[in-house]
């Protein structure tokens, strides 16, 4: 992923090939439900917002677009972790003498999970595939990321270790 950082954008978007160019759009969320209920990902809510220029203003629209301004279920924690993440968002530093602006952002696939990396007989990653939707989003967030399987095993929250035993590598 580090290697699409080569990629650079101007803004947080959506891209839309038109010839030999790219149209900047707005960026998309999929709400697939709250994990672990029985409608989760049976229901698809999609929301259409922004582009944003800065990774300020992206992140201070996603903070604030919260259902409810809800972070967690426990209000205490949840007017804490507000004020911590507002006060995060706005200490971010920038890259560039304009103080309105990242540098650039980069480009990275909405779904990079296992089933989306090509690989050869020796373990070298030959394609990602499935671009459907691709979106560019601020470098400190996207070309670093890690792939969704290896994640589960850092958070054993998103799966049930009883229902899936042998799924269970964390690191303890």
């Amino acid at each position: 992923m580090s290697q699409l950082q080569e990629l650079e954008f101007n803004h947080v978007g959506s891209l839309f090939p038109t010839g030999n160019a790219l149209i900047r759009g707005p960026c998309y969320r999929l709400d697939y439900g709250t994990f672990g209920t029985k409608d989760y990902g049976r229901v698809l809510k999609v929301e259409k917002f922004g582009s944003f220029t800065s990774s300020q203003a992206y992140l201070q629209y996603c903070l604030a677009s919260r259902p409810d301004g809800e972070i967690y279920r426990n209000p205490s924690i949840n007017a804490g972790a507000q004020k911590i993440l507002d006060m995060a968002i706005s200490c971010l530093p920038h890259f560039t003498t304009d103080e309105s602006a990242d540098a650039t952002f980069v480009v990275g696939p909405r779904d990079f999970n296992w089933q989306n990396i090509m690989t050869d007989d020796a373990g070298n990653v030959t394609s990602i595939v499935d671009w459907d939707n691709v979106q560019t989003k601020t470098g400190r967030l996207w070309y670093s990321t890690i792939p969704r399987w290896i994640a589960t095993d850092w958070n054993l929250a998103l799966y049930r270790l009883s229902t899936y035993p042998l799924l269970e590598h964390s690191p303890e």
